[in-house]
């Protein structure tokens, strides 16, 4: 009695288990019908040590001991558990008119009912020739005389289809009180595979789907390739245009090992390092932005050699005065000394205006053109334009007019290819004077430009 209350509570335990598996899981349903044989696990012959003596193998199958009448029917239901095992419960019905001592007792008619719970193991799952084992626990009910029992057996899915196919297994059904009602059980039927719960009818079910929203592929575990290029579009940094996998699955037009995307230079032929784009001289300086696409240099020379015709320090490609050493301030210029402030002092004497206009005499003009060329090479340098006038007039007039005066010359020398930046205008008025303004010719030296360099 006590060990059909352990086996009672193992049975009931494991009932728990089926049932507590996840709903959208796969189940093997089947349904068929079976016959049971008492007489081979019972006749006296039966060696106790040999179970597979030439006796017993010629009477397992032997017909005229099965149990099978038209109320012989096998129910079960097994839950998927993963890796080819799975987990289950059946129930049979059927007559018992074969019994050990049915020569004794003629006309039998027994109900019989079992119902078992089973674990199996599938090795082959992916097969359509799918051999299983199984071992268990159950409970026999024969005309109201119940008893538990350990069963093993073995078995044979052969699939039709995915999920259709024919089940047979054999079961020794073992009495653990008693040898006297053993048995065989063996169930033949159709089964079928139910499907796994897959919201995104994408093949990969729920459970498996990493993606269960949205439908994918098997091979990226339900997740979607939208380009089909073998990249998932969770790590595709182009999702929608196919590329490599290499990259990150981002196209590679110019085939430079640079994705489109990140490629300044897409339909050129570049490297890594210019981001794409064409580097004849390979100097690491796109040929853009080079200026000397075939002369390696560094970045920091714009490309081009590092040559140094006046040895002032600054490259030639960016010295404005490459044979005259200057300082890296002035562009490589030289900068404007006292000296030069004497000499464009002394330079600007011949700088005068006519009486009560804005123009200068001719020969002013010409010198002019001279003045700005020297202005030019000071790049770093600012100069100054101061305007002056004679006395004659009064002194707001006089004003006016050399401010005005001071503003001509700029517009002259930027005309002259003077960069604004370098020139500020101021007028001096009559205040200044360098003659006397009694007499003509001192008027004249009056009217008068001077440029110096503004001091910091």
């Amino acid at each position: 009695m006590t060990t059909k209350k352990h086996l009672f509570a193992i049975f009931s335990f494991c009932l728990m288990g089926v049932y507590a598996q996840q709903t959208d899981s796969e189940w093997n349903v089947s349904v068929g019908a079976n016959v049971v044989d008492f007489h081979v696990t019972n006749d006296d012959f039966l060696p106790t040590t040999n179970f597979i003596s030439e006796s017993f193998r010629d009477d397992l199958f032997t017909s005229k001991d099965f149990n099978f009448s038209n109320r012989a029917i096998y129910l079960s239901a097994y839950k998927n558990l993963g890796f080819g095992f799975n987990l289950g419960i059946s129930t049979s019905f059927n007559k018992v008119d074969q019994y050990v001592y049915a020569d004794i007792i003629p006309d039998l008619d027994l109900g019989f009912i079992n119902t078992d719970v089973t674990f199996n193991f599938n090795p082959f799952r992916a097969s359509r020739i799918d051999p299983f084992v199984g071992m268990g626990i159950g409970m026999t009910n024969i005309e109201q005389t119940a008893y538990s029992h350990l069963n093993f057996g073995v078995g044979l899915n052969l699939w039709f289809s995915e999920r259709v196919g024919l089940s047979y297994r054999s079961d020794y059904k073992q009495n653990p009180s008693t040898s006297f009602n053993n048995y065989f059980q063996h169930n033949l039927g159709l089964i079928v595979k139910t499907k796994k719960k897959d919201q995104d009818n994408d093949g990969v079910p729920d459970e498996e789907d990493e993606c269960p929203e949205v439908p994918g592929k098997a091979e990226f575990n339900g997740c979607p390739d939208t380009d089909n290029d073998g990249v998932p579009d969770a790590e595709d940094k182009c999702p929608t245009v196919a590329g490599s996998k290499d990259l990150n699955g981002c196209p590679d037009a110019d085939g430079d090992g640079v994705a489109d995307n990140e490629d300044k230079c897409p339909a050129k032929p570049g490297s890594k390092s210019t981001q794409g784009c064409p580097d004849a001289d390979r100097d690491g300086v796109q040929d853009e932005q080079d200026q000397c696409p075939y002369k390696p240099g560094p970045a920091s020379n714009s490309g081009c050699p590092e040559t140094d015709s006046d040895n002032d320090g600054v490259f030639d490609n960016v010295d404005n005065c490459p044979d005259e050493a200057g300082s890296s301030e002035n562009s490589g210029c030289p900068e404007f000394g006292a000296a030069d402030e004497a000499a464009m002092k002394s330079f600007t004497k011949g700088l005068n205006f006519i009486v009560d206009t804005l123009e200068l005499y001719p020969e002013s003009e010409e010198l002019l053109v001279e003045i700005a060329a020297k202005i030019k090479t000071y790049t770093s340098t600012v100069f100054i334009i101061e305007a002056h006038t004679d006395s004659r007039g009064t002194y707001e007039e006089n004003q006016k007019l050399s401010d005005r005066r001071a503003d001509a010359i700029v517009k002259k020398l930027m005309k002259l290819g003077v960069p604004a930046r370098n020139l500020v205008a101021k007028g001096m008025g009559e205040r200044y004077p360098i003659a006397t303004n009694m007499y003509m010719d001192g008027r004249r030296q009056n009217r008068r430009v001077e440029i110096k360099p503004m001091k910091n």
